[in-house]
Formats: structure tokens, C-alpha cells, sequence
């Protein structure tokens, strides 16, 4: 309030601000005068003693008022002069008296209208002499006398003459007599018109006396009050005129009849330049007009005063609003404008500034008041010689003719007056005026007020506000303390955690909000809401609010009561320490699109919960379970409180539908939405409003999102330079206007109780300051809440409350998992525990696990996201779960990644590389072999685990090494394995899985993708969280909701983990022998040695002959299974060995004979050219002959040994080894006869270079050999050599084809194969 402090000699002007309620005048005596402290018990307002102690509310100081310290009696004009204030009508609580508006004073009479004399009657026309009449009549005459000789006729030729003459005579005579009656009547009337000229003139002096009364009239206006006091309306015909000045004003009467063509006697008694001498000259101030006061500057200030003084004493502050823009140098002369109530703003702050920027702001915010006006004094000379400054502004506003912004120009006698001024009033040294001819109309003299007159007029103004402006903020503070609405009782641990316990079983949800003009308002979200909307633009106060709205209800309700659930959509900034509530049990914000998502279905499931323990008591709502004799912990109230709901509305579109159901269900299960957005419109459904029943409605941007929140324009009004200006909504006719209490200012523990400051006007200095923010300084009113009603909880030892959602899953899982198992699963459990799963929908966190019996697992995702991390815990897992001699795991990790150190546990049978492609096709053969045996009753009690990484790339590279049906193989194992107790589990670092691998994987791991596409191949749902770290991951099995999971990694490495598991591993397949250790998967060496075939006890390592009479000699390691293969010779068959040089033809035909030799019963022959290729027979013994190593016990021949003859009439059995066949003649008779006689004990083996056998002819004795379709194909050509044993070699070798290695057909096992064939030593014998 602002007060006049009366001092023994002088006074000031002070603004008084009450701390604390408690306050008394003692506390301000002490801030106004520290060295009168303790001289008086007693002050004197207005005059009257009051005691010291009484309290500043409860005196009788208002704005306006006098006080003293001193014994000293102060007459006030205005204490007890108004018969009409009675004791009712004082003001109370220091607050100003409203002042209402009696009925408009009756001003004197218009002026009677002065009645015109009569027109002037027309004259009578005068007749004119007709002279070709006359001479017609004359000749006429003439003519009858002529024709009948009669002078009587003559007669009539003299009267008819003189007969005009006559009548012409006469109507002249008539003419004169009309005028000369009319003259006397006029000279009557003109008498008549100056009397009532004369009347009228009064009238209209007594009538401008009544509306243009003055200052000094002002003066008694103010200070009596009158009922004239405000009485003004715009719509009054005297609305916004003034007294400028007192002479000659410019007037004529109004007038019955048209003074247009009355006579000049007329006119001069009663003309346009008549003018009305003595009396008040008035000025009306109107919008697009702006007034230019000219003259000296004492003079021209002080009319400018007299115009705002009797300005204010005519309307009041919701008709008219008053603001100032002055240099510096003059603001003294316009100090007194601060008391008046018409220089505060709608928002309540002044509308006065000196030049400069707080001016340049003032100009931008001027707002008149609705169907009002605005009248702004512009004394500053400098300011309009700029071109862009505060004045200039002003200026411009003020010159549109659609505006309701006046302004009054004060320039000295040599400043250019601006072209926009309409009206320019001139003042000379000794006061007189003058003006355009529409002011004045002869001599004047000009109105004055000097400034003590007006700031008595001012103060006086001060004591009243306008009962009119109740919906106004000029009667709010611009800032609200929280703690000073929450009382000392609100930072107090103790008496909070007392009404805490006192509050009851069911207490109610109760906020305080911020202040109106008659006091705190509260809400409570069950009987007011149960829902509330919050919409307000940027900077307007919507974070704040929310923030206040939080602590007023912790403060009011314990947690066992009330919890909170925050979610900031702008970051996380908006709540900040409200998150350390002990009643907030959640904190969610955009920065993680996938926390977000995951709270609002867990808001969902809390629903379902609630539900569930209402049901269990039989209670119907909140209340009636908390009356209750229920179990369990309790049930508060939840209060969702989101900022931003437009953003979260975009970002998570899918979940506005869940709100509908919260917002329909929300009161009776305790759950109350606090939705707070920027613009209602869109966001906020209309199934959402239906439900909510209280709206706060801050600044908003356009008057439509105004009507569509609270259903007028106020909203749209409110000031932007006042955060938390706010009007709040129960209902569409019950709106309030309220300051929003403020939790983020600064803690000001030095202020005392009552606090005073020198008035030397604010020009706007005082509210220009944005809205604190408490982050930038930590002792604010909001840490200081927030402590206190943590210690209040801790103090009550409770438990906390319960939690709608659990953490989120921890950044990185260690393996092995607390909660999976430690020891061997019991028999028929198929589970690996990987990781942790999410589950918002149970609203918890569980062990994420595979079952094995479910069907294979596929997890793909980038490289580095996490599939080598699903690999690795698999096998690590699946380790820890079973012993080594019930569970068998081979690994194929096709990228290389590292898995190799698996292969330490001795669960492990082979580790295989993406290099190793024959090993790769030897593990899945052999898997695929196990699978068929058990589908065909084989035993199952081994469970085989095949874990392949890097299966997306598998299909190409087989297809491109000819191993198709090995990639067939593979998908029949995951589609059929898992029945067979073969399981497997795939793993693609790659967005491209084959779809015959993606269909036969119902589970899946989706972790980190490139883009949306990639997600959706793999079943994953639109708006399901893509951007996923590493080892995180989406599990589909299938429902409608994926499941995130986290993988867990071993806590000190793969290395480590496998070294621990490997111990107790080898101990239990020790312990139990009998399944043996999981199969190792080799690959074809490229040199067999004899002891290889016989470590292998699957099959003999000698030749032999069967039953049935077929031949079989190991020959090498077959391809297939890595087991001996063996060359069979059924009865009388024959076989080839071809190859090119080098290729390894006569190694093979050693060890033939080195197994033949073994057989009882076969004599071996060998037949070989005499001398070697390229070499002559003369040329020596042949080494071939002589010294290769044959094995002991063959014969060897020459080609040309005339012995081989006695070979076709041996009795016994043959094995006939013929080396260089393609070199001997095609007719050789022996061996001719020996192939073609097909005796059943006989055998012939042919070897030759490949190219030479195919072009052998039909003549050639080996033709017959060839026949059979058995043999051995060294180093083939794959498109040719499978002619020679009429078979389609593969195209694509699974294995290289060095020397030595060749395709064996025709029969045994191995045959239809590679095989690499076995060096044997010359006796046979492993070496």
C-alpha cells in the first residue's frame, strides 16, 4: 500500500509490504524511523492514535492514509467528511475501500433550442402592362369600327387598356403593404431571438460549469468524495472532456427552424462565429487525436496536470487508465501519478516510465481498459525529436482512429509539433491560451494545477479501488511466496508430520494455489476435479504452477496418503527437486521414448491392480477401501501429474486411448490426472475434458484456445510479463482470477515483518523481472519444502510407499544372475535363464529365460548390439544348468567373433569357425544323422545344443561351396529338432535373415536394427523402442506386446566364466562315462596314415571277404563321418583308378595291396608297364618292377611277362592291381581275358591317368573295368572324370582336392564320397 509518513518537518511518500501476517506498527516504525524506536507506544493514522501493537491487517492504515510517529495532531481533509462512509465502509486488513458508483448526477438542462422567425411570406406578383395586348385590343377596335361603321366600338379600344393599367397599379400597392407588415413582425421576433439567444448562452455556461468543472473542483471530488467522484461512464456524452481553460468558446445555439436563408438580422444575431464569452473551455480526448500542449514548461505542465487530475476524478480505473512516458528531468513534476489507482496496470503493475528501455516496454504492453480509454502523457522533448523511441511509439498507437489509446504531447515553445497532434493548444508566460478555431473563440486563460494540489487529489484517489475491476489483477502481487500461504507451519518437520498423523483414515486432496483479491484459494481434486487441465503459453508460469501444485498437496497429505507420479516431456527440467519427494514413486521424461512408454502401461496395470485389491475388500472407491478393514499395504491416492501433454501425445499417440480409461475410472480408484499442455486444442481429447472439471488457465496465445478452455477471451488477456497470472475454472460460470503461488524464489531469511521503500514513482522498475528459477540458486523456498517434508516422513518411520513401476533394466546384466538358479535343473526343466525381462504390464522385472521344449531362439541385430552376447550366455548357461554328460553343445560361429573359448568347457564338442566350411557341413550332417536316428526310436537322454552365430549369411555361403542340402539339413534341425531333443539357437549380425530360417524361429531377440523396416520383417510392432544399446533386446514369442530383455554378459569375461564352469564340468562327465563326451567334428586330413584306420573301431582295418563273396579293402578316411572307407568288390566286379599325373594313383594301389595282403586265400598280383612314361624299355630294369615298395606278399609282373598267361587259369582268388593302364596295348590278352570272364573270385583294379581312360576307345580292354561303375577318381574333373564310373561328380567339392584325395563309387561305406586315401607302408603295417 502506499502511505504518507508525515515527519516534524517535511514528508515522504513510502510503498509498505507486509511479511508476515503478524506484523505490527511497531515493526514499521522501526523500518520508517529506527531512532524513534521505543519513544511512543502509540502512531497516529489519519489523525486517530492506535496502539503500536496493533497488527498491520488489523489497523486502519490503507492506501492513502497519513501516519505519524510523533504526538503531533494531523488534520485530514477526507477522515469523517462524507456522511456517507460509515464504520461499515472502512477499509480493513490495509486493503483499499471499494468505491462504489451511485447514479450519474442529473447535469443542468440543454439549452432551449431558440425558435427562428417566420420566413418572410412571398409578395404579391406585380402585373406587367402587356403591350401587344393593348395593341390587339386597339386594332381590333379599329378593325369593328372599320367593318361596321360603328365608332362605339372604339370604345372598347381605350378600356381594355386601362384596365391593365388599373390592376398593375393595384398588386404594387399590395407588394409595399406585405412588406412593410412583415418588417414590423421581424423587428418584434429579433427581440425575441436575442433573449432567448441570451438564455440559452447561460444555460450552456451553468452546463459547462457542471461538466468541465475543473482541478480545483477535482480537488473537492476527490477529497470529500462526491457522488460526481467516477460517475463518468464512456458512453456519457461528457466522457473524457475537461477543463482547459476559461474565455470565449465557440458556440452557437441550437435553433428551431433553418438558419440557412434567414434574413441577415437573423444571421447576426445568431451565427457561426457567434462565440460564448465567459466560460469553461472543455477538450475531449479522444481516441486517434492525440492533444499537443505547447508553451513554457511550468505553464504547459501544469494544464497537462489539471487535465489528468480532473481526468481521474471523473472516471474511475475501469473506465480509464492512466500512464506516463517523461524525461528524467521532469519525473519529480509527475511523481504524484503513482497514487492514483489509474496508473496500475491489469496485472498490477504501473503504467509510468521515465525515457529509456523500461519506457520502450511500457509502449509495448499499454492495454486499455475494456470499452475505455487510455490517456498517456508524453513529456519528453527529447524523445520526440528520435524517430524510434518510447514517445514516438505511443504517438503512432495513439493516432489510429480504431484504437482506444489517447496521449497528451507537453513540448516547449521551440519544439516542432509532431503532424499526428490534431489539436494544439498554446500557452503564452502569463497564462494565456490559445487554440484552433474548434477551442477557441476570442481571449482565454489557461487551466493550472500545481503539484501539490495534484498529489492531494492523488492521495486522496489512493484510498478506493473499483469494485468494477474485480476480475482486474491490479489489486494482485505480481509474486506469491508459497511458504507464506503454507503458513511457518509448512517448513516445520514436526508440525507437519502432527497433521499428518491427525489427518485420518481418508484425508482429502487439498492444494493451495496462489492468491485472489480476497484471499488464498484451495481445491480439492476430489470434490473440484477429479481431474485438472493446465494450459498456458512458453514463460507463462505452467512449470511453476505444477511444481507449487505438487508441494501443496505433500505438504498436506503424507505419502501412506498421496504419491505422485512426474512426467516432464521437456526434458526433466520442469519438476527438479519435486523428485525427491518421499511421495513421488516415479520420474518419467522424453529423453527415453521407451521409459515413457513403459511407465504409461504400467499406469495401466496399476489400474488392473487396483482394481483387483478393491474387489479382494469388497470396497467400491478409495474411500471406502481406506474405511475398510483391509489387508496389505495402503492405498494413497496417485496423482499423474504430466507437463507437456501435447508432446507426449505425439510422441506416444497409442497411449491417449489408456488416458480416456484412467480419466473414466480415475475417481474411484484414486488416480487424478494434472494434465498441463501449451494449447488445449488436439491434444486434450474430448473424451479426456469430460472428465475433468477443474481448469487453470494461464496466458495463452489466442483468444480461441481461450473460449475452447474457459469459454471467454480472458485468457488470452493476461499479461506475459507476469508469470503465474492465472484464472482458474470450477465450472462456466465460476471463473477466478488468482496470482499462482511461486515454490522457486529465493529464501529471504533476513526480511523483516513489515518492510517500507521511498516512493519516487516505480516507473516500472520494480516488476520488470522474469520468473525465478530455482536451478540457478539452491536456498529457494522449494529445497527448503522439500527437506522439510522429507524429514517430516523419515521421523514417521514408515514404510515407502508402493511403486506403480519398477527401476527400469539396469545398463549393464552380469552373468550368472542372483535370481536364476545356482544348481543342475531338476528333470523335465528346459530353461536357460539369459538375462532380465521388463515386464510393465505385471509391473515388474523377472529372469528372462528360454524354453528349450518352446522351440529354437533366433536373436539378430547390428554388429557390436548384442547376438554374440545371446551366444556366449547360452552356451555359458546352458553349462551351468546341466552336467557335461547329459547336455552336448557344439557351436558354429560363422563371423569369427571370439566364441572359439567355449570350447574350454567340456560341455562343448567343437567350436567351428566361418573359414572352417568342412567342418561347418560335417556338424550339421552329423547332427542331421542324429536327428534321423532319433526320429526313428534312437535314444534321447543326451540333450544336443547347437548354437550357430552369424546364421544369416550361412545359406549364401553354402550355396556358393555346393553344401545346399547341408543349409536344408540346418533348417530341418530348427524346425524338428527341438521335439527330438535337439535344440538350437541362432544368431544373425545382420538385418537380412533367410525366410525359411525366420519362419521355423517362433522366438526371437530383436536387438538394435538400422531402421523401422527391418523391425517390422521381424514381427516387431510400429511404436516399439528401435534405438536399444547394446545387449538390449525385443523378445517375440508371439503376443501382442514384445518383451524388452537385457542379455546378460559374464561379469569377468567369457574367459573366466569358462574356466569356471570347466572344473566341475569334466568331474561329472568323469562321473558318468557312459554317454561319452560330446562328438568332436574333424576334418578331412590331407594324409592318412595307417594307424588313423586302425584307431577306428567302427569298421575292420584289414581287408576281407564277406559272407556274400564282396571284397573289402580299406582304402582311406571317408568324407563323410570321418570313418574308414572301404573299396567292395562284389562277386566278379571290377573297378578303376583314375587322376591325373601325380594325383596319387599308384598310392592307392599300394594300399589295396597292403589290405589285400591281409585277406586269406587272395593272391594280389600286380601288373604295372615295364619302364616308366617317356622312357624306352631298353634303358633298365624298371623301379616300377624292380623297387617300388609294394607291400610283402604281392606278385609283381610286367606288362610284357610272358607269366601273366598262367594267372587266367588260377584256381584260387585274384586281386589283379594293374598300374599305367592307359599305357598298356588295348588287346592285352591276359588282362583282356581276366576282365572279360567275370569268374566271381576274380578282381581287376585299373589305374590310369583320367584323360587317357576316356579316350581309350570302345576297343580298349578296360572298357570292361569301367563297366562296373566302381572305382576311385583322384583329383577329378568334376565336369568329365564322372564318365569313367558312369556317375555326376559335385560341382562344388566340399573339400580341396589335394593329392591323394579322390570321389570313391560304387558301394561300402564312404562310397559315394571323397576320401583321402591312406599311405601304407611296404609291409602293410602301421608305422
Amino acid at each position: 500500500m502506499l502511505i504518507r509518513h508525515l515527519l516534524p518537518e517535511s514528508h515522504r511518500d513510502v510503498e509498505v509490504t507486509a511479511h508476515r501476517p503478524d506484523a505490527t506498527l511497531a515493526d514499521l516504525a522501526r523500518d520508517l524511523e529506527p531512532s524513534c524506536t521505543g519513544r511512543s507506544a502509540d502512531v497516529w493514522i489519519d489523525g486517530c492514535r492506535t496502539s503500536a501493537s496493533t497488527t498491520v491487517e488489523a489497523s486502519r492504515l490503507t492506501s492513502g492514509s497519513t501516519l505519524s510517529l510523533h504526538p503531533v495532531p494531523v488534520p485530514v481533509s477526507h477522515a469523517g467528511s462524507d456522511p456517507e462512509r460509515t464504520a461499515a465502509a472502512e477499509p480493513a486488513a490495509g486493503v483499499t475501500t471499494p468505491r462504489h458508483r451511485t447514479g450519474r448526477t442529473p447535469l443542468p438542462p440543454r439549452p432551449r433550442p431558440v425558435r427562428l422567425p417566420d420566413p418572410e411570406p412571398p409578395a404579391p406578383p406585380v402585373s406587367q402592362i402587356g403591350m401587344v395586348a393593348m395593341a390587339v385590343s386597339v386594332l381590333g377596335a379599329g378593325v369593328m369600327v372599320a367593318v361596321l361603321g360603328s365608332w362605339t366600338y372604339a370604345a372598347f379600344a381605350v378600356i381594355g387598356p386601362l384596365m391593365m393599367l388599373a390592376n398593375t397599379a393595384d398588386s404594387r400597392v399590395r407588394r409595399r403593404w406585405v412588406r412593410r407588415r412583415y418588417a414590423r413582425f421581424l423587428k418584434r421576433d429579433l427581440e425575441r431571438v436575442r433573449a432567448e439567444r441570451d438564455s440559452a448562452a447561460e444555460a450552456e455556461r451553468a452546463r459547462r460549469a457542471v461538466s468541465l468543472p475543473g482541478s480545483e473542483a477535482a480537488r473537492l471530488m476527490a477529497g470529500s468524495p462526491t457522488p460526481s467522484c467516477w460517475e463518468r461512464r464512456p458512453g456519457d456524452h461528457d466522457a473524457f472532456s475537461v477543463r482547459i481553460g476559461f474565455g470565449t468558446s465557440p458556440w452557437t445555439p441550437e435553433t428551431f427552424g433553418d438558419l440557412v436563408g434567414a434574413p441577415e438580422e437573423v444571421q447576426r444575431v445568431i451565427g457561426s462565429d457567434l462565440g460564448l464569452t465567459h466560460c469553461a473551455l472543455g477538450l475531449t480526448l479522444r481516441p486517434g487525436e492525440p492533444v499537443a500542449i505547447v508553451g513554457p514548461a511550468s505553464e504547459a505542465r501544469a494544464l497537462a496536470r489539471s487535465v489528468l487530475a480532473q481526468l481521474a476524478a471523473c472516471h474511475g480505473p475501469a473506465d480509464l487508465a492512466l500512464g506516463a512516458v517523461v524525461d528524467r528531468s521532469a519525473k519529480e513534476c509527475w511523481d504524484w501519478l503513482a497514487w492514483l489507482p489509474h496508473t496500475v496496470d491489469r496485472d498490477g503493475r504501473t503504467t509510468l516510465a521515465a525515457a529509456g528501455p523500461l519506457a520502450d516496454e511500457l509502449a509495448q504492453r499499454l492495454w486499455p481498459p475494456a470499452g475505455g480509454l487510455t490517456v498517456v502523457i508524453l513529456d519528453d522533448p527529447a524523445g520526440m525529436r528520435a524517430r524510434n523511441s518510447a514517445s514516438r511509439h505511443v504517438l503512432r498507437r495513439a493516432s489510429h482512429q480504431d484504437g482506444e489509446l489517447s496521449c497528451i504531447v507537453v513540448l516547449g515553445p521551440a519544439d516542432p509539433v509532431p503532424a499526428t497532434c490534431r489539436t494544439v493548444v498554446r500557452l503564452s508566460d502569463d497564462g494565456r491560451l490559445t487554440a484552433g478555431p474548434s477551442l477557441l473563440a476570442g481571449p482565454a486563460t489557461a487551466e493550472a494545477l500545481d503539484v501539490d494540489g495534484a498529489t492531494d487529489l492523488a492521495r486522496h484517489l489512493a484510498r478506493f479501488d473499483d469494485p468494477e475491476l474485480l476480475d482486474d489483477g491490479r489489486r494482485l502481487p505480481t509474486s506469491v511466496r508459497l511458504t507464506r500461504l503454507l503458513g511457518p507451519d509448512g517448513l516445520d518437520p514436526g508440525s507437519l508430520a502432527t497433521a499428518w498423523r491427525a489427518a485420518g483414515p481418508d484425508p482429502a486432496p487439498i492444494a493451495t494455489l496462489g492468491l485472489t483479491a480476497d484471499g488464498p484459494v484451495n481445491v480439492d481434486l476430489v470434490a473440484d476435479g477429479p481431474h485438472a487441465l493446465v494450459v498456458g503459453t512458453t514463460g507463462s508460469g505452467k512449470s511453476e504452477a505444477l511444481r507449487s501444485l505438487v508441494l501443496s498437496l505433500a505438504s498436506n497429505q503424507s505419502p501412506d496418503h498421496l504419491v505422485f507420479v512426474l512426467i516432464d516431456f521437456k526434458g526433466g527440467s520442469a519438476f527438479d527437486a519435486c523428485a525427491d519427494l518421499p511421495h513421488t514413486v516415479g520420474l518419467v521424461t522424453d529423453l527415453d521414448d521407451h521409459l515413457a512408454a513403459r511407465a504409461l502401461r504400467c499406469l495401466e496395470a496399476e489400474l488392473r491392480h487396483r482394481e483387483e485389491r478393491f474387489r479382494t475388500c469388497g470396497a467400491h472407491d478409495v474411500s471406502s477401501f481406506r474405511r475398510s478393514d483391509h489387508e496389505g499395504e495402503p492405498m494413497p491416492r496417485l496423482v499423474v501429474v504430466v507437463d507437456e501433454f501435447a508432446a507426449l501425445a505425439a510422441s506416444l499417440p497409442d497411449f491417449v486411448d489408456s488416458l480416456v480409461d484412467i480419466a473414466q475410472r480415475g475417481r474411484s480408484l484414486g488416480i487424478h490426472l494434472v494434465l498441463a499442455t501449451q494449447r488445449p486444442g488436439g491434444a486434450v481429447t474430448p473424451a479426456i475434458r469430460a472428465n475433468i472439471g477443474l481448469r487453470l488457465a494461464l496466458r495463452v496465445q489466442s483468444a480461441d484456445d481461450s473460449r475452447d478452455l474457459i469459454g471467454s477471451n480472458a485468457a488470452a488477456a493476461l499479461p506475459r510479463h507476469v508469470p503465474g497470472r492465472a484464472l482458474l475454472s470450477f465450472g462456466p460460470d465460476e471463473v477466478l482470477l488468482l496470482q499462482l503461488a511461486c515454490a522457486s524464489l529465493p529464501v529471504d531469511r533476513d526480511a523483516p515483518p513489515v518492510q517500507t521503500r521511498a516512493i519516487e514513482i516505480p516507473w516500472s522498475s520494480e516488476t520488470d523481472t522474469e520468473a525465478p528459477d530455482q536451478r540457478t540458486d539452491p536456498t529457494t523456498d522449494l529445497t527448503h519444502l522439500v527437506d522439510a517434508i522429507t524429514t517430516a516422513w523419515r521421523s514417521l518411520h514408515r514404510t515407502p510407499p508402493r511403486r506403480p513401476w519398477p527401476d527400469p533394466l539396469p545398463g549393464r546384466v552380469t552373468w550368472p544372475l542372483a535370481t536364476g538358479p545356482s544348481s543342475p535343473a531338476p528333470p523335465g526343466d528346459r530353461s536357460l535363464v539369459l538375462g532380465l525381462a521388463d515386464e510393465p504390464d505385471r509391473q515388474r522385472i523377472v529372469p528372462f529365460a528360454w524354453d528349450l521344449g518352446d522351440g529354437p531362439l533366433l536373436g539378430v541385430g547390428l554388429p557390436g548390439s548384442g547376438p554374440a552376447s545371446l551366444a556366449e550366455v547360452v552356451v555359458l548357461a546352458a553349462a551351468r544348468r546341466w552336467p557335461a554328460e547329459s547336455c552336448h553343445v557344439h557351436v558354429l560361429d560363422a563371423t569369427g567373433t571370439g566364441l572359439v573359448a567355449l570350447s574350454g568347457l567340456p560341455h562343448v564338442g567343437a567350436v567351428v569357425s566361418g573359414g572352417e566350411v568342412e567342418r561347418q557341413r560335417r556338424l550339421v550332417q552329423s547332427l542331421s544323422a542324429e536327428l534321423a536316428l532319433r526320429r526313428s526310436g534312437g535314444p534321447t537322454t543326451v540333450r544336443r545344443l547347437l548354437v550357430v552365430h552369424g546364421s544369416g549369411s550361412l545359406q549364401a555361403r553354402w550355396t556358393e561351396a555346393g553344401h545346399l542340402d547341408c543349409w536344408n539339413q540346418l533348417i530341418d534341425l530348427v524346425a524338428e529338432g527341438s521335439a527330438m531333443g535337439i535344440h538350437v539357437c541362432c544368431t544373425a549380425e545382420t538385418s537380412s535373415v533367410p525366410h525359411r530360417l525366420l519362419a521355423a524361429c517362433a522366438q526371437r531377440l530383436v536387438f538394435r536394427l538400422g531402421d523401422a523396416a527391418d523391425r517390422a520383417v521381424f514381427g516387431v510392432p510400429t511404436g516399439a523402442p528401435g534405438d536399444l544399446p547394446p545387449d538390449r533386446a525385443l523378445a517375440l514369442d508371439g503376443s501382442p506386446e514384445p518383451v524388452l530383455v537385457h542379455v546378460a554378459r559374464p561379469v569377468d569375461g567369457l574367459a573366466a566364466a569358462v574356466a569356471r564352469l570347466s572344473g566341475s564340468g569334466a568331474r561329472a562327465l568323469a562321473a558318468h562315462p557312459a554317454n561319452g563326451q560330446p562328438t568332436w567334428v574333424g576334418v578331412l586330413p590331407e594324409r592318412v596314415e595307417p594307424r588313423e584306420l586302425a584307431a577306428d573301431t567302427s569298421g575292420p582295418a584289414v581287408g576281407t571277404i564277406r559272407p556274400d563273396g564282396t571284397l573289402t579293402l580299406p582304402v582311406g578316411i571317408a568324407d563323410q563321418g570321418l570313418v574308414t572307407a572301404y573299396l567292395d568288390l562284389p562277386p566278379g566286379a571290377h573297378a578303376v583308378v583314375s587322376g591325373p599325373p601325380r594325383s596319387g594313383r599308384t598310392t592307392a594301389l599300394v594300399a589295396l595291396a597292403a589290405a589285400a595282403t591281409r585277406v586269406e586265400h587272395l593272391r594280389t598280383v600286380v601288373v604295372a608297364p615295364a619302364s616308366p612314361p617317356g622312357r624306352s624299355s631298353r634303358a633298365g630294369p624298371s623301379p616300377v618292377v624292380a623297387g617300388w615298395p609294394w607291400p610283402e606278399g604281392t606278385e609283381v609282373f610286367g606288362s610284357d611277362d610272358p607269366s601273366l598267361a598262367e594267372l587266367v587259369h588260377h584256381d584260387g582268388a585274384l586281386l589283379v592291381l594293374v598300374d599305367d593302364a592307359d599305357r598298356l596295348a588295348d588287346d592285352h590278352g591276359a588282362l583282356s581275358h581276366l576282365t572279360t570272364e567275370r569268374r566271381l573270385d576274380r578282381h581287376v583294379v585299373a589305374a590310369g591317368r583320367s584323360d587317357q581312360l576316356r579316350v581309350g576307345g570302345y576297343r580298349h580292354w578296360t572298357r570292361e573295368v569301367r563297366a562296373d561303375g566302381i572305382g576311385l577318381l583322384l583329383r577329378p574333373d568334376l565336369d568329365l572324370d564322372g564318365d569313367l564310373v558312369a556317375t555326376r561328380l559335385p560341382r562344388r567339392p566340399a573339400v580341396p582336392l589335394v593329392p591323394g584325395r579322390g570321389w570313391l563309387t560304387g558301394g561300402g561305406v564312404g562310397a559315394g564320397g571323397f576320401v583321402q586315401v591312406v599311405v601304407a607302408t611296404p609291409d602293410g603295417v602301421a608305422s
